[in-house]
């Protein structure tokens, strides 16, 4: 591309960053009339066409998942992605979906697990460390990983679980009708998730349609379930951080109460709210700055916070730092068996 930003950095090197956001955001200059050069054009249809052909195959995938436990009478919740993406963006394809993720009783999840096998999913190697929210993640032939959720958010948060299974409703969800979380249970999983997980900003355009999609939005339902859930914290930051940079339409008798429950947030609920630090092995030994910004990466990776990890982990505190050595090692094993 010729383009350049204002920075003079090139417009293809400047728009690698976001390659997810594309095909939405080719659709927001379209809205806005803005004028763009050829080249730029070419690349904003291209990306709209790749993500295209992605999202059909993608969504076929789902259907399959979706109708393998359907048929079989296991009741599930979809979940993220591939519900956002077909209920509330203008098209679904203009939400980049990576993996599927679902919500089971728990009492369900070894049967799910077991058809997706014989289907042939295959299972992944373990995790260092279980997750107290899902089973390790299946992943479809064609490299689609889906992951079985029995919980939304770590222990340490009341979800009401019961609640949110009375509140699903059903919804068109790749070619099948499948239970769905309503929409004030689908945006508190997202600003909650968003909050938590690694840094993405897929959950503040999730977050967004969400609201405009919804102009009767049930923030009565929303502030009291969040505040049963203990999640007034990383939730008031979501929100007000969409406030101010998004224009989402959050009422601001919405952001006084969700901003008076975080201010009762004691030390272990500040633990639970801190973003944990995800991503990829790689991620971490390749991010960009000074060596002592590699360094403490690197450390904040392999010895998070103990009260953090006690919480990520649902383990007891007083055994973390066994668990500091058992990572240890067994990342040692791991990289040793690596061709």
């Amino acid at each position: 591309l010729d383009a350049v930003t204002r920075d003079g950095t090139p417009a293809r090197r400047a728009l690698v960053s976001v390659n997810a956001f594309l095909p939405l955001l080719a659709w927001n200059l379209r809205r806005n009339r803005a004028t763009l050069d050829r080249s730029l054009q070419t690349h904003l249809r291209s990306a709209r066409l790749t993500e295209e052909l992605r999202w059909r195959r993608y969504r076929s995938i789902c259907e399959s998942a979706f109708r393998l436990l359907r048929d079989a009478d296991v009741p599930f919740i979809a979940l993220k992605g591939a519900v956002v993406g077909e209920l509330v963006y203008p098209a679904s394809l203009f939400r980049h979906a990576d993996d599927i993720d679902i919500l089971l009783y728990e009492n369900g999840l070894k049967r799910a697990a077991d058809l997706l096998v014989r289907a042939g999913w295959r299972q992944r190697p373990p995790p260092v460390l279980r997750s107290p929210k899902h089973v390790p993640p299946l992943v479809h032939p064609e490299g689609v990983p889906i992951e079985l959720h029995w919980r939304i958010a770590i222990p340490h948060y009341a979800i009401p679980y019961d609640r949110l299974w009375e509140r699903s409703r059903i919804a068109r969800i790749a070619g099948l009708d499948v239970q769905v979380l309503s929409d004030p249970d689908s945006l508190l999983h997202t600003c909650a998730h968003g909050m938590y997980g690694r840094p993405d900003l897929k959950w503040v355009v999730d977050a967004w349609f969400i609201l405009e999609k919804s102009p009767r939005f049930d923030w009565s339902t929303f502030t009291s379930t969040t505040a049963s859930a203990r999640l007034e914290l990383p939730v008031y930051n979501a929100l007000r951080y969409m406030a101010a940079h998004s224009g989402a339409a959050v009422p601001e008798h919405v952001l006084r109460e969700l901003q008076s429950g975080a201010a009762r947030t004691g030390f272990v609920g500040r633990q639970a709210a801190r973003p944990w630090p995800g991503g990829t092995d790689e991620d971490f030994l390749g991010c960009q700055g000074r060596w002592w910004r590699r360094v403490w990466a690197v450390w904040r990776r392999v010895f998070p916070p103990p009260v953090q990890f006690a919480l990520h982990y649902d383990v007891r505190l007083w055994t973390v730092p066994f668990y500091y050595v058992y990572r240890l090692v067994r990342y040692a094993r791991l990289e040793r068996r690596r061709p």
